[in-house]
C-alpha cells in the first residue's frame, strides 16, 4: 500500500513535471502496464455486451461503444449490468453482477493512475508519487491569493503557502506490481464474464460455460468478495460449491 510523503519523507518537496516522470522508466512502465490492461478489460466487457445481446442488437452495442468513448466507466458497467439481468439466467446473472463489482472496485485504482498527476522527488529515486490534480488546484489558488496579496501587502501576508505532503503518495516498485496484478485479475476474470454470458452458439459450449462458472464460484478472490458482503452466520457456516 502507497504511503503520504509526508510520512516517507517529511520536508520534502515534490515536483511535478512529466519528464521527471520518465527519469523512473521501470516504475513508469508499470504504470503504463496497469492502465492499458484496463483497455483489453474493456474490450472482453464489449463482447460480453454483444453475447448477452445474442448480437442481433446493432443499435444498442453503439450505445454501449458511444458510453465506451464518452462516458464514465460507472455508466458502461450499468449498461453491462441492465443487460446482464434481463438476458442472463440463473445463477449466470447473480455471479456475472458480483463479479462486475469486484472488477469495477479493482479498475478504480486504475483511473487514478490515468487522470492524476505523477511527480518523483530526489531523496526517494525507488519511487515516484500520485497526487489528485484537486489538491493541487487548490494549492493554485492559494498561492495566487498569497501572490496578490504580497503585492498589495507585502509585509502582512505570512510565508507562501505550500502544498501538504499529506495528500501525495508515494508508490514503490512492490505497489505498483501490486495492483498491475490486480489489474491482470480483472482481466481474468473479465474474460471468464465472457465466456459465461454468450449464448451456446456465440461462446461455446454449454459444457464450457458451466465450467467457466465453476472457476469463478471457486476463485479465492470471488469467495472473498461474496463472504465479506454476508452477515456473520453465512460467513461461519460457508462451504465450497460443488462442481455442477
Amino acid at each position: 500500500m502507497p504511503r503520504s510523503l509526508s510520512k516517507v519523507a517529511p520536508g520534502e518537496t515534490p515536483i511535478f513535471v512529466p519528464r521527471d516522470f520518465a527519469k523512473r522508466p521501470t516504475l513508469a512502465a508499470l504504470v503504463a502496464e496497469t492502465i492499458s490492461t484496463w483497455s483489453y478489460t474493456e474490450h472482453a466487457f464489449g463482447r460480453s455486451m454483444a453475447g448477452m445481446l445474442r448480437g442481433s442488437s446493432t443499435a444498442a452495442m453503439q450505445q454501449y461503444a458511444d458510453t465506451r468513448r464518452f462516458s464514465g466507466t460507472n455508466s458502461k458497467s450499468e449498461i453491462l449490468k441492465t443487460a446482464a439481468k434481463k438476458y442472463l439466467p440463473k445463477p449466470y446473472r447473480d455471479t456475472f453482477l458480483g463479479v462486475m463489482d469486484i472488477v469495477s472496485d479493482y479498475a478504480s485504482k486504475r483511473h487514478e493512475f490515468a487522470h492524476h498527476i505523477w511527480g518523483t522527488i530526489e531523496t526517494l529515486p525507488e519511487a515516484i508519487l500520485l497526487v489528485d490534480p484537486k489538491h493541487l488546484f487548490g494549492h493554485w489558488g492559494a498561492a495566487n491569493d498569497w501572490v496578490a496579496g504580497f503585492a498589495a501587502n507585502p509585509g502582512n501576508v505570512g510565508t507562501a503557502p505550500i502544498l501538504s505532503t499529506d495528500v501525495v503518495e508515494v508508490w514503490t516498485k512492490a505497489d505498483l506490481e501490486t495492483e498491475r496484478d490486480r489489474m491482470f485479475k480483472a482481466y481474468d476474470l473479465s474474460i471468464s464474464l465472457d465466456v459465461i454470458s454468450c449464448l451456446d452458439t456465440f461462446g461455446g459450449s454449454q459444457f464450457r460455460r458451466d465450467h467457466v462458472h465453476n472457476q469463478l464460484l471457486n476463485d479465492p478472490v470471488v469467495i472473498a468478495a461474496q463472504l465479506a458482503a454476508s452477515g456473520p452466520a453465512v460467513r461461519e457456516n460457508w462451504q465450497p460449491p460443488s462442481d455442477p
